[in-house]
């Protein structure tokens, strides 16, 4: 047998970029080549996984027709997991999906849990289209404090003189501070900074970076994937089979 092939064999592993549960597969090399892989392997051919905090709360999304609506009626869905989403940013952009366009008047509810009362409430410019909806509390002047809860609807009002009719979707959101996290506010959206924020459970972070880069490089159907893996993860297989669409990936 030749006595270099098993080097051979790590090596391509490396360029592949596998992870480390990979290399059992393969022979052990020698000594001279095991430095190849010490190093990480590059940011691309690494899975981003989303990871939930432990003090995420299940059930925080809120999604769905209201009673007495037709079928043909649009879809509204909050882009979160079932559980808070977690931000380090003061001013966060939110997401939400539209199934196809609509003429109904679109609202934005902001509540502080400690209180009753909602600390905003706006009508909404019309979409443009179907698809993602982007709310930047920036434009809207909103700033969140440290470790308060809030929650966030998007209504579709069918009827002004009766809420029960509204098409409702929603989460929970919540601001942790910098030293809470391996990773700070991105300068700029990359994949490692999206990477970070999915390993430190930081939601709409990871989610405002990776659709950041997707509007930069709308036809790079790898980021459309990305996202689409996202949103399988947090229970939005609807979404994420329009994202691949968009991708081409189907």
């Amino acid at each position: 047998m030749n006595p270099r092939r098993p080097a051979i064999r790590w090596l391509a592993v490396c360029s592949l970029g596998f992870s480390g549960a990979a290399f059992d597969l393969v022979a052990t090399p020698a000594t001279e080549f095991q430095h190849a892989c010490e190093a990480d392997p590059p940011t691309t051919s690494r899975p981003l996984l989303y990871k939930p905090r432990e003090r995420a709360m299940p059930r925080a999304r809120v999604f769905g027709p209201a009673r007495g609506i037709d079928s043909d009626a649009p879809k509204a869905l909050a882009l979160v997991p079932d559980h808070i989403g977690f931000t380090l940013s003061v001013q966060p952009t939110l997401y939400w999906y539209l199934s196809k366009p609509t003429s109904l008047p679109v609202t934005f509810t902001l509540i502080d849990t400690r209180v009753i009362k909602p600390l905003f409430h706006v009508t909404l410019a019309p979409p443009r289209r179907a698809g993602l909806q982007v709310i930047r509390l920036k434009e809207h002047g909103i700033t969140l404090e440290e470790h308060v809860p809030y929650r966030w609807f998007v209504s579709l009002v069918s009827d002004p003189n009766s809420p029960a009719r509204d098409i409702v979707t929603g989460g929970v959101i919540e601001r942790v501070v910098e030293h809470e996290a391996a990773c700070g506010m991105a300068v700029a959206a990359s994949l490692e900074a999206a990477r970070c924020y999915a390993e430190e459970g930081l939601w709409y972070d990871l989610f405002s970076v990776i659709s950041d880069l997707i509007a930069a490089s709308p036809d790079d159907r790898s980021l459309r994937r990305i996202r689409a893996a996202f949103l399988q993860q947090a229970g939005l297989p609807d979404v994420a089979d329009w994202d691949l669409r968009q991708s081409g990936s189907e």
